[in-house]
């Protein structure tokens, strides 16, 4: 442990061209982010460029990959073989279209009104790591004069109540 607390370090996983599975790299560069592409080393090949699925930051504790074992990456990949990846995106779909909620008879998902859409925009919005997604229309806002009918059923009820 340092002056300052335990050293931080900054793991990037990334995939190769063709996709599957993700590894883990170093570096020292704090300004990357996921779909970033870099230029990695790689065993017995010359180095290759990978796009970047993931970024954490993590301790020698919590480190997914010992660092004195992790290999840092070379940069940041030039204009033209960025190409390679054109049109493809690393970060995690998250739709705002549809909210769980708890219920008596387990876990229901709804639809989210445009002010519900507009809140998670707001909260989520600025995350690098997610991408905001709409899979279907707003459902329309339930006005509190619509529900009258609740009273409406409560009166007949107490009507027929024979307690």
């Amino acid at each position: 442990m340092g002056l300052f607390g335990s050293k931080k370090y900054i793991y990037l996983s990334v995939c190769f061209e063709g996709g599957g599975k993700t590894y883990c790299y170093l570096t020292k560069d704090k300004y990357i982010k996921v779909n970033d592409v870099v230029m990695v080393p790689v065993p017995n090949e010359p180095d290759k460029p990978a796009i970047v699925a993931g970024v954490d930051i993590c301790t020698e504790k919590d480190a997914p990959y010992p660092p004195e074992k992790t290999k840092y990456i070379i940069g940041i990949a030039d204009r033209k073989t960025k190409k390679l990846f054109k049109g493809v995106d690393m970060r995690m779909p998250f739709d705002i279209a549809v909210m769980s909620v708890k219920t008596r008879n387990g876990i229901e998902k709804i639809v989210t009104t445009e002010e519900e859409r507009r809140e998670l925009r707001r909260k989520y919005g600025s995350d690098p790591n997610l991408k905001i997604v709409e899979s279907c229309k707003p459902a329309k806002p339930v006005k509190r004069d619509s529900l009258h009918w609740i009273d409406e059923i409560e009166a007949i009820d107490a009507i027929f109540d024979d307690r």
